[in-house]
């Protein structure tokens, strides 16, 4: 019942995010499990975390971490995991 490209939408930004704040050469994972009718997806990194303050944060819109900062050293707009949770949201089957 998913929309295809908004799903590949979601999974792309959030191993992208899993990527971008890892150590370099560290592996990022992605798993599944089906959940009744739905499905719950885990990407899981090996960077700093995030402290429970940036949680509160980290999906809402244009929310950034301060602190937080890639390895290229710049952070993006605070869009793509608020856009993706929207996406997902929009989805869900009730």
């Amino acid at each position: 019942m998913a929309d295809p490209v908004r799903t590949v939408q979601i999974l792309v930004n959030l191993i992208d995010n899993a990527a971008k704040y890892s150590p370099v050469g560290s592996p990022c994972g992605v798993s599944w499990v089906r959940e009744g009718r739905q499905v719950a997806v885990r990407v899981r990194d090996r960077g700093p975390g995030v402290s429970e303050r940036g949680r509160a944060i980290l999906f809402t819109r244009f929310g950034r971490i301060p602190e937080s900062r890639t390895r290229s050293g710049h952070v993006g707009t605070g869009l793509g995991l608020h856009l993706g949770l929207t996406f997902a949201r929009a989805m869900a089957v009730t």
